[in-house]
C-alpha cells in the first residue's frame, strides 16, 4: 500500500468510535509486522518486548514448522498498542 492509501485506511475509522484504539491497534499490527489475521489474533502483550521494543512470536507457515517471528517495532506502531494495553 501507499502511504496516503494506509493514512486513508486509518483516517476511516471514526474519532468517536469506541473501539476505535483497538482498530488502529489490529491495523499497525497488520501494516507495520505485515502480521496475518491469523497472527494478530493469536498476539498477546506479552509477545512484545516494550523496552527494545520488538515483537517476538512463533507463526506457523501453513502446516508446516514454526517459526520465530521478530520484528522491531516504529514509534507509531509502541504508542498505539501501548495505549491499547493501558485501555484493557
Amino acid at each position: 500500500m501507499l502511504p496516503t492509501e494506509v493514512e486513508r485506511l486509518f483516517d476511516a475509522f471514526p474519532s468517536d468510535l469506541p473501539s476505535r484504539l483497538r482498530c488502529l491497534a489490529i491495523m499497525r499490527c497488520v501494516v507495520d509486522l505485515g502480521l496475518r489475521r491469523s497472527e494478530v489474533v493469536a498476539l498477546e502483550f506479552s509477545d512484545i518486548d516494550w523496552a527494545s521494543p520488538t515483537f517476538a512470536a512463533l507463526v506457523q507457515e501453513f502446516f508446516g514448522p514454526y517459526l520465530l517471528l521478530q520484528r522491531s517495532l516504529s514509534p507509531r506502531t509502541v504508542r498505539v498498542l501501548f495505549g491499547a494495553k493501558m485501555r484493557s
